[in-house]
């Protein structure tokens, strides 16, 4: 029998090598059992699931059109340059010919830019523009007519951090976000669309309510 930390990672691993039927069943579990479920993080994640402090982060690699090359630019810019801190700089520093608009795309619906501290929906609502900016900064760059913060201190008169002007609007609504991150990971991580019904599933039935969800899940929408 294997114990503590290792025994736990070690059950983790096992979950996670499974089809994603019992993937998704055992996800619901965990949930039940205290175990906090965290979506993909461009600033946390690598390529497969992690365990850090008894909690699960998603790998990078359950993100759909997320392929290795995409994963391996984004792991790499951030071991080289540090975290990222906003979406012009996720983008100034990784490569776009890999990590292009469908990736971001699918990033930001699975909520794989929330430490940024901003709405998904701004997000989407400019990535295509802060995507277009970078590249016609870096071919300026690659010209040699200028610096990239000569580039942009000449286009904009600001620094790379307030580039983007993010517009105020209404973040989704949890079904919306619920289902973005089932289109882009297959699962529900932040919550349920039956979360709502726990209390009802319990009283008047005779299944648990991991089970439930977990069939729910599983259901084609």
């Amino acid at each position: 029998i294997i114990h503590g930390i290792l025994g736990y990672k070690f059950f983790i691993f096992w979950i996670f090598k499974q089809g994603d039927v019992i993937i998704k069943r055992r996800i619901s579990e965990c949930k039940e059992k205290g175990i906090e479920i965290l979506p993909p993080d461009v600033n946390e994640s690598y390529k497969d699931f992690t365990v850090p402090e008894h909690k699960i982060r998603f790998g990078l690699a359950a993100i759909k059109n997320v392929g290795l090359s995409a994963i391996e630019s984004i792991i790499e810019a951030r071991e080289k340059d540090g975290k990222f801190v906003s979406l012009f700089d996720f983008c100034n520093k990784v490569d776009l010919r890999k990590v292009n608009k469908k990736v971001i795309e699918s990033l930001i619906k699975c909520g794989a830019f929330d430490s940024f501290k901003l709405k998904r929906s701004q997000l989407m609502a400019v990535f295509e523009e802060v995507v277009s900016a970078v590249q016609r900064i870096q071919k300026e760059k690659e010209k040699n007519q200028m610096s990239m913060f000569e580039a942009i201190a000449e286009t904009t008169g600001t620094n790379e951090n307030e580039q983007v002007n993010y517009p105020d609007i209404s973040e989704w609504d949890q079904k919306e976000c619920l289902a973005y991150e089932k289109e882009c990971l297959g699962f529900y991580i932040t919550g349920h669309p039956l979360d709502n019904y726990k209390q009802a599933l319990k009283a008047f039935t005779n299944v648990d309510t991991a089970s439930a969800l977990a069939a729910e899940s599983e259901r084609e929408v």
